[in-house]
């Protein structure tokens, strides 16, 4: 890997420049450690500030000298300054006259909070962007050092105290952006320095040091103290969170190893931690993996209030496992449950489809090359069957067991059926009450939560089992990412493949244990739903 950021030394000639050219020489290495597409497009955030104008200044200058690219300039217009206007005027004009490529963005902001305009901001760069390009921010060791204090108010761990990384990689509605910030080691007055001396028309923006923000009392206030304490409080402050983000690095690679030993089978949506496994760490790593489990996938870590809740849920030892627990990450909503000794995590969307009434049983089609490509690109996943069938281009034929909001539990024929005699007009699906009694592949006969025990299906998919049918006879038993051999399911194939065992469909799983799980279960379908 290369260095967080270069060092800036006040005896370099226009220092700044030095700075920004040794990180684009060094441009070519993060793309070999980081999955930066070579298509990556390069663009710089300018909101004609002191900041982001010295950027832009600095990327003229390696231009003019052929030792860079010139990026895209982006405007960010958000319409609550009566000097907006004015504003974007400049950026347009400055960008004409020095050759740039320059769009204002407007803006629409839910209402006028540092949130709000930081969120709307980043909505409109994503959207002019395409997914995986890079964006220039100006952000230095002054804002660095803000971000720390910030966070360590808010009682933030190792991770939050690192600050911001020069390289990051951010998820946008459907988008991801690679946010580049190569000043962060550079104070705010060298910056002022450069601006001067090049006769910047920057704007000043009044609410960055306004007291009624966080930030501004920060910058104001606070950071102020500091320097008087210690006038290399700013670089002190950025250099800890450097340390802080290598320890940060380690531990991530640490606790990934860890979290994979204590997994139990995750799927698209949803998580599962197996709990023996868990209960062999100290308590300090268990507390560790629980709360890197929860915080997967998502920008921001949890709370240590919610981690210690989700800790208390995955070692309570009665037997009263139908406490539910809700965290709002910063992309998507989860639910945390335990049955037996696994603990899941499951996208609310999930939960909703779990709990929603029954929809109409039905054969659709479905483009499963697509709906992979949906899972990649849109984080909008579907669950995969354990069937290991190779992707197909075409439409195949889906049973949509129950749909809401754009997802569907579906099942869909294995492949090992393949070459048997199947129309899909014979399969049916019907929900399965608690009252009809079902029979096992190894005779037994059981009905309700007997039954649900016996096959070690959690109370909340209860609700989501079928027969699934052949000619009306029942011939397995299937939800969410299982299934089970019902007593017909010889005779029926036995059939179909006209006595002849070596044409009965194959799967290794397929015994007549009770408990066990086939290939043949139900997944979850991402669809766009047609009203």
């Amino acid at each position: 890997m290369t260095k967080r950021f270069a060092q800036f030394s006040d005896s370099q000639d226009d220092a700044l420049v030095g700075v920004l050219e040794a990180q684009y020489r060094e441009f070519a290495e993060r793309a070999l450690d980081l999955p930066i597409k070579p298509s990556a497009k390069l663009y710089l955030a300018c909101s004609g500030g002191r900041d982001s104008l010295a950027l832009a200044q600095a990327c003229w200058q390696l231009f003019c000298a052929g030792k860079m690219a010139l990026p895209v300039l982006l405007h960010v217009h958000h319409g609550w300054q009566a000097a907006n206007d004015a504003w974007a005027s400049l950026v347009a004009n400055w960008a004409h006259t020095h050759a740039y490529e320059c769009h204002v963005l407007h803006a629409n902001l839910a209402n006028r909070s540092e949130t709000a305009a930081r969120s709307a901001r980043y909505e409109s760069l994503a959207a002019a962007m395409n997914d995986g390009d890079v964006l220039l921010l100006a952000h230095h060791a002054n804002d660095q050092a803000e971000t720390v204090l910030m966070r360590l108010a808010d009682g933030a761990g190792v991770q939050g105290l690192a600050g911001m990384a020069a390289w990051q990689m951010v998820q946008v509605a459907n988008k991801r952006i690679w946010l580049w910030r190569p000043w962060l080691g550079v104070p705010r007055s060298a910056i002022s320095d450069f601006a001067k001396r090049h006769a910047l028309p920057f704007v000043n923006d009044e609410t960055n040091t306004d007291p009624k923000h966080a930030r501004g009392r920060i910058r104001t206030q606070i950071l102020p103290k500091f320097l008087r304490l210690n006038p290399k409080a700013v670089q002190n402050i950025t250099r800890s969170a450097a340390l802080l983000e290598q320890s940060a690095a380690v531990l991530d690679e640490l606790l990934g190893e860890r979290l994979n030993t204590v997994r139990s089978g995750d799927l698209p949506y949803e998580s599962r931690l197996d709990l023996a496994q868990l209960s062999h760490a100290s308590q300090a790593l268990r507390q560790a993996i629980v709360h890197a489990f929860l915080g997967e996938g998502e920008p921001l870590p949890p709370s240590k209030m919610r981690t210690d809740e989700v800790l208390a849920l995955a070692q309570r030892s009665d037997s009263d496992h139908q406490a539910r627990l809700f965290w709002q990450g910063a992309r998507h909503a989860y639910v945390l449950c335990r049955h037996r000794n696994v603990l899941y995590r499951y996208r609310s969307d999930v939960w909703e489809l779990f709990g929603a009434a029954q929809s109409s049983v039905r054969w659709c089609e479905s483009n499963r090359q697509q709906q992979d490509e949906n899972f990649h690109h849109n984080n909008t996943p579907i669950y995969q069957s354990n069937d290991q069938a190779n992707p197909q281009t075409s439409p195949e034929k889906v049973l949509l067991l129950k749909a809401t909001n754009g997802l569907a539990l579906a099942w869909r024929l294995p492949c090992a059926w393949a070459d048997l005699p199947i129309n899909t007009a014979d399969i049916s699906a019907v929900k399965l009450d608690n009252q009809t009694r079902i029979t096992l592949a190894n005779g037994r006969k059981m009905a309700g939560k007997k039954l649900f025990q016996a096959l070690g299906v959690p109370a909340w998919l209860r609700q989501n089992v079928w027969q699934i049918c052949h000619q009306g006879a029942p011939v397995l038993l299937v939800t969410l990412g299982a299934a089970w051999r019902l007593a017909q399911f010889d005779e029926v194939f036995a059939k179909l493949s006209h006595h002849d065992k070596s044409a009965q469909p194959q799967d290794a799983n397929l015994t007549t244990k009770p408990h066990a799980k086939t290939k043949m279960g139900a997944y979850l379908l991402a669809f766009a739903s047609d009203g």
